[in-house]
């Protein structure tokens, strides 16, 4: 909607300008301000104001411009610009105060007057021309920091940005609590400014932004200030008024947390919206509390406009009329009675004024503090009790910044992997430290969750792990870890993956997939100290190992045990001793043959098992039963020793055999502890030199026919007596001697 053209009055008017450079001030009143222009906000100002400075002391003139050399560089210049009338009309209060600024220049130009009259064209007079705002707009518009703040209050951190220029007064107690993190971010780049940065946190948290135009200060409040009296305004200051219907909201705020173990959606509803026109306002969080306090804020900021009312003067008013003052419009006060303009009480939200010299001679009230001006003013006013808070137009601040971290862990030992999460009293979650190098170390929170891969790896980030964090203002998250770990690295040449667990060199567990050639590896090596297990699974082949080494070598006192398994070698179990000096295996080849081997310093002994056949290989055979040994041969057994042998049973010792049985050496020894018998179907003892048959008590000899004969002598002889006899007795020889 277009204005209406500005109404213009003829007034004198006092003007001053103060310009300080490096501490020097220069001072400018009446004529020698040709023109000033300013706009006035509620949270700020704008001012454009130009200067007619004489200089021609060298022309034998009384004036010198000390403004030019120090104009021209590039110092900071601070400007102060007064506007009050002269002759205040019979309805001024006499506390009417001046309209007035302080700020600092933006932009200048100086443009130099010739005098065209004079040979050598010399300068008499030079026009100054200056832009200024307030000091907010001006330095923080080009103030780009990224800094992190941790347990501080938002007051302290936008008091550190102030400076010398910059004063703040605050008033509510959001800013007062001290927050975990504050990160501030605001790389030139993306072109939003620390002053987009508070005006944005001020629009976010539902707070007021004013500019206190009595003390030339900021203040952020909660609420709008009611405090001030209101001021009476005069119906004949004021050419035309109008009133204004700002537009209106028609849509409903619906805040939607989309936690999915409890998602929840809550909607903020007004008279005014529209069916079916929303503002969305997403989120994430496990915590029912920040939803509750989203939908109070965006309740809080749903706010519907009150008619306003612009007015142009057609005077300079009889009250004051900068931003933040309260005006009635009082029917008393040459209003009319049904205007719609006498019943609120109104607050004054923007002020326009500019003021322009009159054409006349240069020299005309050059030294006076006031001169004639042409005049317009226009004034915004909104009703006292609007809720809505205008703020300056605003660059919304990027996020996140990703900035890198280590991970915090008190855990164990300095060195050590470990890794620590601690419990946030106030939301219940598990969260990370993460200490941010930087920002002088400051540590951050970040939430203990599966950032990387699958939530079926429970895999937690260790002691100074370099992370990148994803900064928000107010919280941190770990994007992705940075950094192979030390050991987890392989070399190029085997194509490998690996997974390193633990704490330490010396305490983990590693987990690798590598190439040998074409064929996979795959390994899981665990290590305490100087203990390792090993599980390698290669090309048909599966090891398993565990030893405790001392310097590379196995400790001493400790066995290397080692199985292998292998589609085309079988398997293999070895047991090596600490030096070596012992190796026990036992390999079954799955084709031919199970081996049980001994192989110690100076023995080695072993069992063979084939298809048909076992060898056992020793120095020493002890075989040893608690019950019974059974020993068959189907075919052919042989017993043999190269030195004595012995056999020898506790009870009965039974020697059989279904064919012959033959008992052969340079001596056979039979001996019974009682009787001994010997028996055949034909029965034979024979001596190649001697016989010899002897009984300790009796001997007997016995048989259907028994014949004793002798090739040469056959003597039968006994100490005592002796008898020969039988139903028939026969005694026959050559020689027969008796007695």
């Amino acid at each position: 909607m277009k204005r209406a053209e500005p109404t213009t009055f003829e007034d004198r008017l006092a003007v001053s300008v103060k310009l300080t450079i490096n501490g020097v001030a220069h001072a400018f009143v009446g004529g020698q301000v040709p023109h000033v222009e300013l706009r006035l906000d509620g949270h700020g100002f704008l001012g454009t104001v130009e200067l007619r400075v004489q200089d021609d002391k060298s022309s034998g003139g009384g004036f010198t411009d000390e403004l030019l050399a120090s104009f021209l560089t590039a110092d900071l210049i601070t400007a102060e610009v007064s506007v009050a009338a002269v002759y205040h009309q019979p309805e001024t209060s006499q506390s009417l105060q001046p309209i007035a600024v302080k700020g600092l220049v933006t932009h200048k130009s100086v443009e130099e007057l010739l005098l065209r009259r004079s040979k050598d064209q010399p300068i008499l007079v030079r026009r100054y021309r200056l832009e200024l705002a307030d000091p907010a707009r001006v330095l923080w518009t080009q103030h780009f920091p990224c800094k992190l703040y941790t347990n501080k209050t938002p007051q302290a951190i936008i008091d550190e940005h102030t400076g010398e220029h910059i004063t703040f007064t605050y008033d509510w107690s959001a800013l007062t609590k001290s927050k975990p993190q504050w990160f501030v971010h605001l790389p030139p780049e993306r072109e939003a400014s620390f002053y987009d940065f508070v005006t944005w946190i001020v629009d976010e948290g539902g707070g007021v932004l004013r500019y206190d135009y009595g003390q030339q200060q900021y203040a952020l409040t909660a609420v709008k200030d009611t405090s001030s009296q209101p001021q009476a305004l005069f119906g004949d200051d004021v050419h035309t008024a109008q009133l204004v219907v700002p537009p209106v909201p028609r849509h409903e705020v619906v805040v939607a947390d989309s936690y999915a173990d409890g998602p929840r959606s809550e909607t903020v509803t007004q008279d005014q919206s529209v069916t079916g026109v929303r503002h969305d306002r997403p989120m994430r969080s496990p915590i029912s509390q920040d939803v509750d306090d989203e939908v109070t804020l965006q309740r809080s900021r749903l706010r519907l406009p009150k008619y306003e009312a612009e007015l142009h003067f057609g005077r300079f008013p009889t009250a004051d009329v900068v931003p933040g003052t309260r005006l009635t419009l009082a029917a008393a006060n040459r209003w009319s009675t049904g205007s719609s303009l006498v019943t609120p009480t109104w607050r004054v939200r923007e002020l326009q004024l500019c003021a322009t010299g009159r054409a006349v001679p240069l020299d005309h009230d050059h030294q006076s503090t006031d001169t004639g001006y042409t005049v317009s003013m226009q004034a915004r006013l909104e009703q006292s009790d609007d809720p809505r808070v205008v703020l300056p137009r605003y660059r919304i601040p990027w996020y996140p910044a990703y900035v890198e971290g280590k991970v915090v862990s008190e855990k164990g030992e300095e060195g050590e992997k470990t890794y620590q999460t601690k419990r946030n009293a106030t939301t219940s979650l598990d969260e990370y430290t993460v200490a941010v190098p930087l920002y002088e170390d400051q540590k951050v929170t970040a939430p203990f969750e599966p950032a990387q891969g699958s939530g079926n790896v429970y895999v937690p980030s260790y002691r100074e792990e370099r992370v990148l964090l994803a900064m928000e203002l107010e919280s941190s998250r770990i994007e992705r870890l940075l950094v192979w770990r030390d050991g987890a690295a392989l070399s190029m040449d085997v194509q490998g993956e690996h997974i390193l667990l633990g704490i330490s060199p010396t305490s983990n567990t590693s987990l690798s997939h590598v190439y040998d050639g074409k064929n996979p590896v795959l390994a899981i090596l665990r290590t305490h100290d100087d203990d390792t297990s090993l599980v390698r699974m290669s090309e048909g082949t599966v090891l398993v190992q565990v030893q405790e080494l001392q310097d590379g070598n196995p400790k001493s006192g400790t066995l290397v045990c080692t199985l292998e398994k292998s589609k085309t070698g079988g398997v293999t179990l070895k047991v090596v001793n600490d030096d070596g000096t012992v190796t026990q295996t036992v390999t079954m080849d799955g084709k031919q043959q199970m081996e049980l081997k001994f192989v110690g310093s100076s023995e080695t002994s072993y069992i063979k098992i084939e298809q048909d056949k076992i060898t056992l290989d020793t120095k020493d055979l002890v075989i040893n039963a608690r019950n019974t040994i059974s020993c068959k041969a189907d075919a052919t057994a042989t017993y043999e020793s190269t030195k004595d042998t012995t056999i020898k049973s506790s009870a009965n010792l039974v020697q059989s055999a279904t064919s012959d049985v033959k008992v052969s050496g340079s001596n056979v020894e039979l001996t019974a502890q009682s009787a001994a018998s010997m028996e055949g179907m034909t029965a034979k003892v024979a001596g190649s030199q001697s016989l010899t048959l002897s009984g300790t008590s009796q001997a007997q000899l016995s048989g259907a026919t028994v014949k004793v004969s002798a090739d040469a002598t056959l003597n039968a002889e006994s100490s005592g007596m002796a008898t020969l006899g039988g139903s028939m007795t026969t005694i026959k020889g050559s020689l027969i001697t008796a007695g």
